[in-house]
């Protein structure tokens, strides 16, 4: 309070200064546009700040109404002025006028330059589809937040699935990573989501622009009204009139380039922009047919899956509720996979079939379709087939169902990974996808029937390979009992670890190495 009353009584004794030298009329200081400057109400308070020159301004023209006249506006009548000049100029029958009559102009340009900028889109969107990569969505999960990002595969997009441009804006944009905290539902964001954005400028550019050059070819009085709309800063205000008339008068319609990209075919839109890619696409249609050939051979293997499936989880009399035996059923179905035929039948029963509406609970279903679309995400786009670690897979997974024992798998090369019960389909999935490496050591723990008489824990047997170049390498029982009773550091013997027997690699896994000579 007391610093606002000494501010006020600053401005006072300035603004008296201020008189006491200038006069009463301040008339014969002003500039030559009609103005009482600060530069010369400085010099007359030469000692003052700047902030005190303002004082002085505002306490002048509160007490004397011939400097009211004359000095010039604080921001803050600025501001109220241009406020009170924008709507008087928006109440004027000339802006509603002005917008109409630019839209009937506009309405006799729209198909043509609606045409241009759909085509400007167009091309943009197949340069993208002929010259960049395809992305897919992962999921992040840390113990603060959640999210979604597009991740580039280095895959070209393969042009011969798309029927429709929109086909393609369904594609997922690489690097955009929206988490739960931002609250982007969860979702990464697609290529439609860019070209709506790319369209809405174009209109807004197109509006723009056709309202600035019609706005020097109004007829009288619109013309002057018109210069004053853009002297004052409004042509913003206009291209919102003009785009309200357009929508009044239910033509918007031609102004929805979103609607006329999509529906365009996509292999008409190819050929008239990329006419380099014809080849890529004709070849792309080849293996699409080859693709075609294999869905169906995959469609009647998968319907012989299933009845096998229906019968062993006597899916026709109940549905799965747990999540144990929804597992189960998962590695049964994954375990298809030891050949690319194999992986086409698991890509159609996920896919595909009515399996997860059919035979799950509500709650199992998304669960269900999560856990194989992830094991489809980890196999990737070009898994290999018939390599050790996938011949290991399918020996062990004949031998579990076989001999109704659970087997403990762990790989240690380029990361160390573990495979039992809880997570077997995984262990397909890390072979075809090939992330153990060239060099792979592999431990494997099988549990026994036979217990321990005194604590009734049951033995477990442990056998060890290598693999190299392609090449599987069977430890014998005693290479494994010394690999895991020797200090890594000092050689020292140690201890064996209790309930443990070793075996041959090829005891262990006979399937495995049956064609050996």
């Amino acid at each position: 309070m007391n610093m606002t009353k000494g501010k006020q009584g600053t401005g006072k004794r300035l603004a008296n200064i201020i008189v006491e030298q200038i006069g009463p009329d301040p008339s014969t200081q002003v500039d030559s546009n009609g103005t009482l400057s600060l530069d010369t109400i400085a010099r007359v308070i030469p000692n003052a700040t700047a902030q005190e020159v303002h004082q002085a301004v505002e306490s002048l023209k509160a007490r004397f109404p011939a400097y009211r006249a004359v000095l010039p506006k604080t921001p803050s009548e600025e501001a109220e002025l241009q406020w009170e000049t924008e709507l008087k100029l928006l109440s004027l029958p000339e802006t509603g006028q002005a917008a109409k009559w630019i839209v009937d102009a506009v309405e006799e340009r729209m198909e043509q330059v609606i045409e241009s900028a759909v085509d400007d889109l167009l091309r943009e969107i197949i340069d993208a589809a002929v010259y960049e990569t395809r992305a897919v969505e992962r999921e992040i999960r840390t113990e603060w937040d959640v999210s979604y990002e597009g991740v580039d595969t280095d895959q070209p997009y393969d042009l011969s699935v798309y029927d429709t441009v929109g086909d393609f804006l369904e594609e997922i944009l690489p690097g955009n990573k929206p988490t739960f905290e931002s609250g982007h539902g969860l979702t990464t964001c697609d290529r439609r989501e860019e070209v709506n954005r790319r369209a809405i400028e174009l209109l807004d550019k197109y509006l723009t622009v056709e309202t600035k050059r019609l706005m020097t070819q109004a007829p009288a009085p619109l013309d002057r009204h018109m210069q004053e709309l853009h002297k004052s800063g409004m042509l913003s205000d206009l291209v919102s009139d003009v785009y309200e008339e357009i929508v009044d008068r239910g033509i918007a319609d031609e102004l929805e380039l979103m609607l006329k990209i999509e529906l365009t075919p996509f292999r008409e839109a190819l050929l008239r922009f990329s006419p380099e890619s014809k080849a890529r696409l004709e070849r792309d249609i080849a293996h699409a047919k080859a693709r075609q050939q294999r869905a169906e051979e995959a469609s009647q293997r998968a319907k012989s899956v299933l009845e096998q499936l229906q019968s062993r989880y006597n899916l026709d009399a109940r549905k799965i509720d747990n999540k144990e035996t929804a597992k189960a059923l998962l590695t049964d179905i994954v375990a298809l996979a030891v050949d690319a035929l194999g992986l086409e039948t698991v890509c159609h029963i996920l896919t595909k079939s009515p399996l997860p509406r059919l035979w799950f609970t509500h709650s199992l279903k998304q669960w269900f379709l999560k856990e194989g679309k992830q094991w489809l995400f980890q196999v990737g786009d070009a898994p290999k087939f018939h390599t050790p670690l996938v011949l290991l897979f399918q020996a062990l997974n004949q031998a579990r169902k076989e001999e109704n024992r659970h087997y403990l798998v762990t790989l240690y090369g380029e990361s160390l990974a573990s495979f039992g019960a809880d997570n077997w389909a995984y262990f397909l999935a890390y072979a075809l996808s090939g992330e153990a490496g060239q060099s792979t050591s592999v431990t494997i723990r099988r549990f026994e029937i036979l217990r321990d008489l005194q604590s009734g824990l049951p033995w477990k047997s442990v056998a060890c390979m290598y693999v190299e170049d392609e090449q599987i390498t069977p430890l014998s029982q005693y290479e494994a009992r010394e690999m895991y009773t020797t200090h890594p550091d000092t050689g020292e013997l140690l201890e064996a670890e209790p309930l443990v027997r070793y075996l041959d690699a090829v005891e262990m896994v006979p399937g495995l190495f049956a064609n050996d000579n």
